[in-house]
């Protein structure tokens, strides 16, 4: 088994910092966790609205699943079968046979389903020809694009010459003037991670531009001394690919590493700072353009690159920070004397981003600094995944137009309406939650359940996707790229303006993930979920929904979370919700302490602050299923928890679980598993879970989402 090259193993450490960040980011977002009918069939959720396993009782139990691991069989349950880790219990056997190679950092149970799409999708890939499609076609440009990725003489030789030449360019500014004309030019504007630009609503869901410091490979989170002296090894390994000399390379890996320390401290003491458990967002404001006097001139940047202008902007990351803190920041760390810093910082995203377009060398060099942060063994091109490359490095940056062409021809109509039914049910589970909240009066209950009921699904691709119509397939595979990237901004330029719409983001559309998009009330299924036969073919209904309608109803969850409960179907905060904290966070207090602390068995901690969202959803999400499988006669529950926790197997370094720990918002696999079901009566009618374990909870101490009890 081969290394996950640095996309794969960002899309499930960074989803959390990421994609899961989008959800946590008040009414700005989404979850971890993109679908709709074929090309682009929107699918709109509306019901109405208004204003047999046989328990050996040994470990390793298989049922199969998108676990790869068998099949299953009719079950009976004579007595509770004692567990002191239901995760291990569950998992153990196939964790002892999956072991991990030296430069690999974890695997998990969905690779095989992961592994046919890519599969699925190379073979399409190369087995068309542009010519097969229209000019007008995104397919076209798509296909020419991937069939420059696989001329390798054109990656090492002019792709490397031409991130070179673009590297000089920026490190040859030296003066303010010069920096401000590079952040305005539409290409370089790209590589901008100092000022980076996002358009997103605001409190009062109006449309303005969002502008922030990016740290390096968007770990927002701090990293490790250890770990950061990693990074620059491999930043420095890196430019002297590119040919530098060595001193050189190891200058512009240190002033970079320095920039980013400086973007650290501004996350964790910007005042006006919201950002996890416990903080509020009475800091966050909008600042007028007439008001800003910074080194930068950011209407300028804006402008110069086509966003559109309103007469204010806000400063953020996924949560909101006070414009005047991020303009303070600017002029303290952006200035004649900090030029070379901020340059060498430029030119290393530049050269992140457009490694996949280099050699070989160049993409392992890329990879091997997360892979070794992770626990792995240095990662060389003789270590590439088969399943990574060009097929991955060449879909990174597409935004819709190669998922809607597979989904179309893979994922089935059959699929596409048990999804939906699924859906319907989870929603039904939902209603039921909300009705039975005591404290909320009925105008909320009616809020808060239709925003449910008028959730829209995608499955597989985008709804609204990029056509690629202002993409250009150039001669060069770097021109044809930034042309890609640019056409991408373009695009969200145009559909951010519109009503009703979604987040934009380089959510992976191939793997078995889903998201939550606030802004939008529109649940996203990636396209390796559809890609497991087990699942699809031979799963019975308490599989399905153990391993994939859980998943759906976490989603959903999302719009009850903290970050997103407050908020109307427009995007706007509803300040009537003011009366109602004290009640709501009772039981996101219970969240945070039972996590807050716990001790993972690699003895690592989980800090409470950053899952208590994403545990949120879990939560809330289990509720939803039991209530909807108990209208169903005959549940197989035994097969349900067990097929539930295989889902989430996982087998991964030390290092690999520190990482994610310190940058994904959701709890660690084993800890979400066990964590989830130690809050659920129905587990323990069928498990007699040890009373010293440390998930287990008295049935007074087990957590019920919107539960309030007068202390």
């Amino acid at each position: 088994m081969k290394s996950k090259s640095i996309k794969q193993i960002l899309s499930i450490v960074l989803c959390t910092a990421m994609v899961s960040g989008l959800v946590g980011c008040g009414n700005v977002s989404t979850d971890d966790d993109a679908s709709n009918d074929a090309v682009g069939e929107e699918t709109n959720i509306d019901n109405e609205t208004e204003t047999d396993t046989d328990i050996d009782g040994g470990g390793g139990t298989s049922t199969g699943g998108n676990t790869g691991a068998g099949t299953s069989t009719s079950v009976s349950i004579v007595e509770k079968v004692a567990v002191d880790d239901f995760y291990d219990y569950v998992n153990e056997d196939w964790m002892n046979a999956n072991q991990l190679d030296p430069c690999e950092v974890y695997t998990d149970r969905n690779d095989d389903a992961n592994h046919l799409v890519w599969d699925r999708i190379e073979a399409m890939l190369s087995d068309a020809d542009p010519e097969d499609f229209s000019p007008d076609d995104p397919m076209y440009k798509m296909v020419s694009y991937y069939d420059q990725f696989t001329d390798v003489q054109q990656r090492d030789e002019i792709s490397m010459n031409t991130i070179k030449s673009m590297v000089d360019t920026v490190r040859n500014v030296s003066n303010m003037s010069q920096l401000q004309s590079l952040m305005e030019d539409e290409t370089y504007s790209l590589f901008n991670n100092v000022v980076k630009i996002d358009y997103d609503q605001d409190y009062a869901a109006d449309y303005v531009p969002y502008v922030y410091p990016e740290p390096l490979m968007g770990f927002y989170y701090d990293i490790s001394d250890e770990n950061r002296e990693l990074m620059v090894e491999a930043i420095a390994k890196e430019f002297v690919i590119l040919g530098y000399s060595e001193a050189e390379a190891q200058k512009i890996a240190q002033n970079a590493s320095e920039f980013d320390l400086r973007i650290h401290d501004y996350y964790n003491n910007a005042e006006g700072y919201f950002l996890g458990y416990g903080n509020d967002n009475e800091g966050w404001n909008n600042t007028d353009w007439k008001d800003v006097d910074c080194t930068i001139d950011i209407q300028s940047i804006l402008i110069a690159n086509n966003y559109e202008i309103t007469n204010k902007f806000s400063a953020n990351y996924c949560e909101f920070i006070a414009v005047d803190a991020y303009l303070d920041w600017l002029n303290e760390n952006v200035n004649s004397s900090t030029i070379e810093m901020v340059t060498d910082y430029y030119a290393v995203n530049l050269v992140d981003m457009l490694a996949i377009c280099g050699s070989n060398e160049l993409i392992a060099a890329c990879s091997d600094v997360t892979g070794r942060m992770a626990g792995g063994e240095e990662f060389t091109a003789d270590d590439m995944d088969p399943y990574s490359e060009p097929v991955v490095q060449a879909l990174y940056f597409d935004r819709g137009a190669v998922a809607a062409y597979y989904a179309s021809h893979y994922i089935t109509d059959e699929q596409k309406e048990t999804t939906k039914d699924i859906v319907a049910e989870v929603i039904d589970g939902f209603v039921e939650i909300i009705d039975e909240v005591d404290w909320l009066n009925t105008v909320q209950k009616e809020r808060l359940k239709a925003r449910t009921k008028m959730t829209t699904l995608m499955i597989g691709c985008y709804e609204d996707y990029n056509h690629l119509e202002d993409m250009e397939v150039c001669e060069n595979l770097i021109d044809t790229c930034i042309s890609l990237l640019k056409s991408n901004r373009r695009f969200n330029q145009r559909i951010l303006v519109k009503e009703n719409i979604y987040t934009i983001t380089d959510f992976n559309l191939y793997s078995s993930n889903a998201c939550y998009y606030a802004n939008s009330n529109t649940v996203l299924i990636t396209a390796g979920f559809y890609a497991d036969d087990y699942l699809w073919n031979e799963a019975s209904y308490d599989e399905l929904m153990a391993m994939f309608g859980t998943v759906i109803a976490h989603e959903l969850g999302h719009a009850y979370d903290p970050s997103n409960v407050a908020y109307r179907n427009n995007g706007e905060y509803d300040d009537r919700w003011d009366d109602y904290w004290e009640y709501y966070y009772q039981a996101v207090d219970k969240i945070y302490y039972y996590y807050n602390g716990m001790q993972t068995d690699f003895g690592n901690v989980v800090d409470g602050s950053m899952v208590y969202r994403e545990s949120f959803a879990d939560i809330i999400s289990m509720d939803a299923v039991m209530r909807v499988l108990e209208k169903h006669d005959n549940v197989d529950y035994p097969l349900f928890f067990t097929s539930y926790a295989q889902s989430w197997g996982i087998v991964m370094r030390p290092e690999f679980e520190l990482l994610s720990l310190t940058q994904d918002t959701h709890v660690t696999n084993k800890e979400r598993v066990n964590g989830v079901l130690a809050q659920c009566d129905k587990f323990y009618e069928y498990f007699d879970l040890n009373t010293n374990s440390k998930f287990y909870l008295d049935e007074a101490d087990r957590i019920v989402v919107f539960e309030y009890v007068e202390e």
